[in-house]
């Protein structure tokens, strides 16, 4: 997509995944921007992102075809011309890929897959993104834990992961 349209489709490194970070492969964190126009840098922005549980995986699909109709429409659609010259769209397909490379091995991986919690070989390590981000981190027991090895831990404290950070 952002091939046969440079004019208003755009590549962007945000961040990169814990394996990337910790120099064991992993991944760049890329978005990709539909309406971006150099001439009016300060559009309202939609941010959308899918897979922060590894085991999500329609919704990077979802997405994945959210973004395909913006661009195959945004000639033939005078609403879509309109949101993409009004607005720019930035959507993460993969907020956590290291974790999902697991899932699609056939583990039922959520987490992020940081070696710092729950044991570097633990099919339990990591930290579940969702429960990372920085508003009303840890203001509840209910919905995430303070265990390593629980699915919902949080993390030892808001943004510990690369990936949040990056969002």
């Amino acid at each position: 997509m952002a091939e046969n349209n440079p004019d208003f489709i755009q590549w962007k490194t945000i961040g990169q995944s814990w394996e990337k970070t910790n120099d064991q492969g992993g991944y760049d964190l890329k978005v990709l921007v539909l309406g971006a126009d150099e001439k009016q840098p300060d559009k309202p922005k939609l941010f959308i992102h899918s897979a922060m549980h590894a085991r999500e995986y329609t919704t990077a699909a979802l997405t994945l075809d959210f973004a395909k109709y913006l661009a195959n429409n945004q000639t033939l659609n005078a609403d879509v011309n309109w949101i993409l010259n009004e607005h720019e769209i930035h959507i993460l397909f993969m907020m956590n890929p290291d974790g999902r490379k697991l899932a699609e091995a056939g583990l039922y991986w959520r987490k992020n897959t940081s070696q710092f919690y729950c044991g570097i070989d633990s099919e339990d390590r990591g930290v579940d993104l969702n429960r990372n981000f920085t508003n009303r981190w840890n203001t509840t027991d209910r919905g995430s834990s303070g265990e390593q090895c629980a699915s919902n831990y949080r993390g030892p404290e808001p943004a510990s992961e690369p990936e949040t950070q990056a969002v």
